[in-house]
Parts: C-alpha cells; sequence; structure tokens
C-alpha cells in the first residue's frame, strides 16, 4: 500500500454521494430539486470531478515537479486537484523531510468565492496552531502567500479512513478494526473539543492514519476550515445562533444541523456514530439521497436502532448518551471511552492485532469477527435493507 497517497482528506473528497458545503443559503430554503452535487466541497479526488463552475480540466496544474516554493520546498507529486485548489507532496530542503503543500488558487475563482476559500485557509491554520502540541493532528509547518496562491504546509500524512475502508474486499471493516479506530478517532474529536472548538464536518475522509512504523496505528483528524470555536473568553458555551447556514457533509450530518441548528458538540459526536455506522454496514441508508430536506427527513423518521444493534450492546450506552444531549451539556467523554473499553476487552480484542488494512491483506483475524453470535446478521442486513428501501422513497 502507498502510504503517501492521501495527506488532506478535504482534497481528497468523496465522489457525489459525499458532499461538504459552506453555502451560505438556510437549510430549509434550499429547493427540493437541488442537486447536491454541484455544491461539492472545494476540493474532490483526482478521479471525481470537480465542481461545474469552473473553467479548467483536471489535468492541469498549478505547479510543476521540481519547482519550488518561496526556496523552502520542491515539488514532488500532486496528491490532488479540486475546484479551487491541490495538493502537492514536497520536499523541505532544510530538513529533507517530505511534507504537503495545500494551495488555493486565485487564478480559479471569483473575487466572492476567493475571499471565502481563502477565509477558510486562514481559519484552518489558525486553528491547526492552537492544536500543536496535541497528540492527533498534523504538525503546522508553514503558512504564506504568492500572486498566484494562498498555501498552507503541513506533515504528511497517510491514506484517509474512508480510502482504506473502499480498497477493503467488501468495503467494510470488522467489528475490531471499528472498536479501536472509534476509540481514537473519538480522542481526536475530545481532544479539539477541549481546545475550544467545534469540527462541524467529521466524516471518514478526515481522518487518516501516519506515516512510519511509529505513526502508522495512529488516527489523525484534518480538515479545520469549518472549525468553530464554542467557548467565550470567560470559558461559558457561546449562545447558539438563531439563523445558522449548514456547515458539514449532510450524509454525516446530525438531524439538528441538518434542520438549520446551531452545531454543539453532540452533533460532532453523532457524525462519529454514523462513521462508525458506515464502517460496520459500508454504506448508510441515506446514501443515495440528495436533497437536504429529504436527508432532515429520511433521519427523522429511520430507525436508529437498525444501526446501533450492529454493534455490542455495550454500544446503547453510547448511542443513548450522545442522543440525549442538549446544545449546551457537556459528554461525558469518559462514560463514551468506557463503551469502547468494555466492547474491546470482553471481545478478546487486543490493541496489538492488526487492523484490517494492514499486512495481512485485509484478512480478518480470528479475533476480529463480527458478533459473539454471528448468526444474527442475516437478520441485522434483511433489517437494514428494508429501511434503506423505504427511505429510498423518500427521494
Amino acid at each position: 500500500m502507498n502510504t503517501t497517497q492521501v495527506c488532506t482528506p478535504e482534497l481528497l473528497h468523496a465522489p457525489e454521494t459525499e458532499a461538504s458545503t459552506t453555502t451560505r443559503v438556510r437549510t430549509l430554503e434550499i429547493p427540493r430539486t437541488l442537486n447536491t452535487e454541484i455544491l461539492e466541497w472545494q476540493f474532490s479526488e483526482p478521479s471525481t470531478r470537480v465542481n461545474q463552475t469552473t473553467n479548467f480540466t483536471m489535468g492541469e496544474s498549478m505547479l510543476q515537479t521540481g519547482h519550488v516554493v518561496k526556496d523552502k520546498w520542491q515539488v514532488v507529486s500532486k496528491i490532488g486537484q479540486g475546484a479551487f485548489g491541490e495538493v502537492y507532496k514536497c520536499k523541505e530542503f532544510t530538513s529533507n523531510r517530505q511534507v504537503a503543500l495545500k494551495l488555493v488558487s486565485k487564478e480559479r475563482v471569483t473575487s466572492a468565492t476567493e475571499h471565502q476559500q481563502c477565509h477558510l485557509l486562514k481559519l484552518e491554520v489558525t486553528v491547526l496552531k492552537e492544536l500543536q502540541g496535541k497528540h492527533y493532528f498534523p504538525k503546522f509547518v508553514g503558512f504564506g502567500k504568492t500572486e498566484r496562491f494562498d498555501y498552507l504546509v503541513m506533515e504528511l500524512l497517510g491514506p484517509s479512513l474512508r480510502e482504506l475502508k473502499k480498497h477493503q474486499p467488501d468495503r467494510k471493516f470488522s467489528l475490531s478494526t471499528t472498536l479501536r479506530l472509534g476509540h481514537m478517532m473519538l480522542k481526536c474529536i475530545h481532544s479539539i473539543h477541549k481546545a475550544g472548538y467545534l469540527h462541524r464536518d467529521i466524516k471518514p475522509s478526515n481522518f487518516t492514519i501516519g506515516i512510519g512504523e511509529d505513526n502508522r496505528r495512529r488516527v489523525y483528524l484534518l480538515d479545520f476550515g469549518l472549525a468553530r470555536q464554542y467557548v467565550l473568553e470567560s470559558g461559558e458555551v457561546r449562545p447558539p445562533r438563531y439563523k445558522v447556514s449548514f456547515h458539514g457533509t449532510p450524509r454525516y450530518a446530525s438531524l439538528r444541523v441538518l434542520q438549520g441548528k446551531e452545531a454543539g458538540r453532540q452533533d460532532d459526536l453523532m457524525s462519529l456514530f454514523y462513521a462508525l455506522s458506515e464502517f460496520s454496514f459500508r454504506d448508510l441508508p441515506w446514501k443515495n439521497i440528495r436533497d437536504y430536506r429529504e436527508m432532515a427527513q429520511a433521519k427523522e423518521v429511520f430507525d436508529h436502532q437498525i444501526l446501533v444493534k450492529e454493534f455490542p450492546d455495550e454500544f446503547q450506552d453510547f448511542y443513548n448518551h450522545i442522543s440525549g444531549l442538549t446544545f449546551f451539556d457537556k459528554p461525558d467523554y469518559d462514560l463514551l471511552y468506557s463503551v469502547f473499553d468494555r466492547c474491546i476487552k470482553q471481545r478478546g480484542v487486543k490493541e496489538t492485532d492488526p487492523f484490517d488494512f494492514e499486512e495481512n491483506g485485509g484478512q480478518p483475524t480470528e479475533s476480529h469477527l463480527r458478533k459473539d453470535n454471528t448468526s444474527s446478521v442475516p437478520t441485522k442486513r434483511r433489517r437494514y435493507r428494508r429501511a434503506a428501501t423505504s427511505l429510498a422513497s423518500i427521494s
């Protein structure tokens, strides 16, 4: 596996069904016929089409191999390209290490979109700097601008969890891998919350593994362009705004956020629950729904116990806790950690067990069995398929 193929998943974004947006339109004002494909988050995977309002082709590159940026970083290869920017793997002259350079082009945007994209990049820099010294986040290297683009340089990391899952034989993770990844993903979210920020776009493509022997089993959280500080200088939670534009990726967004309410800590955690469910089921039942209002309707009527019951019985405590939180409530992170710990311990999973995507070629070991009683899995799959079919009628 090429462990340097992905650095910043927000640039290597999922295709049509996984689109983030910062559209300044109230969720409930979006027409029913609006297709979120044309509201893709600003960057896409190299193999997917980008925002259709752009007038350049995916083959074009801002920088060529060997190009030197600010006499510090030399381009090795392009990792990804999207509507407004690109990501490159570069070599840093002073340290000879490889880094990731993310740029936002000034040549491919209008003045309005340029202002928005540059603002998001500056916000990402601000948040990333505040997270330095903490585990679970890439190291900040540099930030600057040229006549053609603004850029952010950061630690080069490995592939996203979305990419790793996609390359599994059945496109899903075993219970052992899901639980251990979930525990680390929760640590990432807890850490950014302790720093006073909400992420607001929690999804598998914004988590990566590291590079090298020491970091390849560690999960990192990326993409802070949609982050928002949720605490005041006094340490109190900021009051929710009355009118809120939608931010995030509809597939993983909570019902509250889809309904136009202010995002809180519980919404990041609900997005984590959806991400883990996708690890287990391969796809979420509403994956084919595009319209925002239909997405909200689907999540409102869907029996979430179908997802909960795919996990060990202890996981009911996880869902009950996050679904019962209000905007101002502080999540009981210790309780949430304990759910993962109990599930892992009671099923004999060891931290040293290989993940599905490691050198065993993706074949689960004996400890990766999904359930103590696997005979119930086909029944659960049938319930899931029936639920997904009923949701399809919404769209």
